[in-house]
């Protein structure tokens, strides 16, 4: 008997009920592959250890993508609520107790915390029970912590994880085609979940079992296959162009801002464009587009309709979960009706002596001075007022001036900068530092920056 061709996306009702060989790959790493036989007897094995069990909200904490696949599968096979909580940070599983009632994780703890250990099992050979069917409104929990490094819970229906595939799978299809997926994203936060699990499981394309943490771990991968790779642009901006590239057909980023100079090289590297992705954990992905040589503008995502509102954008999105539409922190300009330039976050614009004064475009600015590598600018208040300052990465020449000659140094940067900025928009203080910090989705958390800012007066 043939097996029945699989038309995707499926659904994630149907991942481990597709009708295909039982020796498919799900999974591969360096060791070998997963196939969908081992992972459907995983599955099995943790679903009768939790089935049971009174807990509702199941925290995941894993590091490798099949403890945390088949917990995933588990728990949603039996009734429980998944949640992430957005961190890789064992410290701070005792304070967020509060948000779950059981901690799954691949290794003991030696805190005092509710949890069990998972631990794979081997393919038994003996019958598996069918699991009870998923229900498209089962859901799970994400935690972001935003800017403001406070925790934030967002519900997500299988519904709208599933919805998210089909509506970006089309633009992705033809180069996801014959290959491995690999990632350097968690797939605790919802860009991670969405594109290395949800997409590679929907659309048959074996994801790797383990995350990319270095460029040199994506620069040795085996020469015969091709690759999708999800990554974001602060790995991007960390690769060693000096390595020889793995040969690859998707290069995913979101999750940041990913600036033209990063895009040449980046593709310099791997012979291939970027496809970017807009969105947030609200409203799932927005728009599209691919970054190569130029800058194009966004491309909204079939069914996605922005509106105009005061001060700002809502949306609207058949990925969200009520008939309602949601206020933006992003300011856009629109070219017509379907494409629009992001020109920066609503927070980061600031009104000084009545003067709107854009954060993101003073950065760009100071990017452009010769020697300075990273910025991040913000506003703090010194003095009884408000005032700019810049966080700065220099390069070891620039840092020994500033060092030596830093009132001279600084004057010449508001020189070149008075050029195109208004007095009001030049910070007024610098600090130089070895890094920028950001957290776990490499994005910056500004209260963070604020610290280190007076850390280093």
């Amino acid at each position: 008997m043939e097996n029945k061709v699989i038309m995707y996306p499926i659904t994630c009702g149907e991942w481990l009920n597709r009708e295909s060989a039982p020796h498919t790959p799900i999974l591969w790493s360096k060791k070998g592959v997963t196939s969908l036989e081992q992972l459907k007897s995983e599955v099995y094995s943790l679903y009768e250890r939790i089935s049971p069990l009174p807990a509702e909200r199941i925290a995941l904490f894993f590091d490798d993508h099949l403890s945390f696949i088949v917990s995933l599968l588990a728990c949603l096979h039996a009734g429980k609520i998944p949640v992430l909580l957005g961190h890789a940070k064992l410290s701070r599983m005792i304070s967020e107790q509060d948000s779950y009632d059981l901690l799954l994780c691949s290794y003991p703890l030696d805190e005092p915390i509710n949890y069990q250990v998972y631990q794979p099992y081997e393919t038994s050979g003996a019958r598996i029970t069918p699991l009870p069917d998923l229900h498209p409104q089962q859901t799970l929990e994400i935690f972001t912590s935003g800017t403001s490094g406070r925790p934030k819970k967002i519900i997500k229906t299988l519904k709208q994880m599933d919805d998210e595939i089909r509506l970006i799978y089309p633009l992705l299809r033809s180069r996801l085609q014959q290959c491995y997926l690999c990632t350097s994203v968690s797939p605790s936060h919802l860009y991670g979940l969405t594109f290395t699990v949800w997409l590679p499981l929907s659309t048959g394309v074996p994801v790797s079992q383990h995350r990319i943490v270095y460029a040199e771990q994506y620069s040795t991968l085996c020469a015969t296959h091709r690759y999708a790779f999800v990554t974001s642009p602060a790995f991007l901006k960390r690769i060693d162009e000096t390595l020889p590239p793995s040969r690859t057909s998707l290069l995913l980023s979101a999750g940041g801002k990913l600036d033209q100079s990063t895009v040449l090289n980046t593709q310099s590297w791997l012979t291939t464009g970027i496809d970017e992705i807009y969105g947030s954990s609200e409203t799932g992905i927005m728009a599209h587009r691919y970054r190569d040589a130029e800058e194009p503008a966004w491309c909204c995502l079939p069914g996605i309709e922005f509106h105009p509102s005061s001060g700002g954008w809502r949306v609207s999105s058949p990925l969200l979960s009520e008939q309602t539409d949601l206020a933006l922190s992003d300011e856009l300009s629109f070219i017509d009706e379907r494409h629009f330039n992001l020109v920066g976050r609503l927070s980061r614009l600031v009104k000084l002596e009545e003067k709107r004064i854009s954060l993101d475009e003073i950065e760009q600015r100071i990017l452009g001075l010769n020697g300075i590598q990273e910025v991040a600018v913000f506003t703090v208040a010194l003095q009884g007022r408000e005032r700019i300052v810049a966080l700065i990465v220099t390069s070891p020449e620039l840092k020994q001036q500033w060092l030596h000659q830093k009132l001279l140094t600084e004057r010449q940067w508001r020189k070149e900068l008075g050029n195109s900025l208004d007095d009001i928009a030049l910070p007024r203080y610098w600090r130089i530092v070895d890094r920028i910090p950001c957290n776990a989705m490499n994005k910056r958390e500004y209260s963070r920056l604020k610290e280190l800012f007076f850390e280093t007066l």
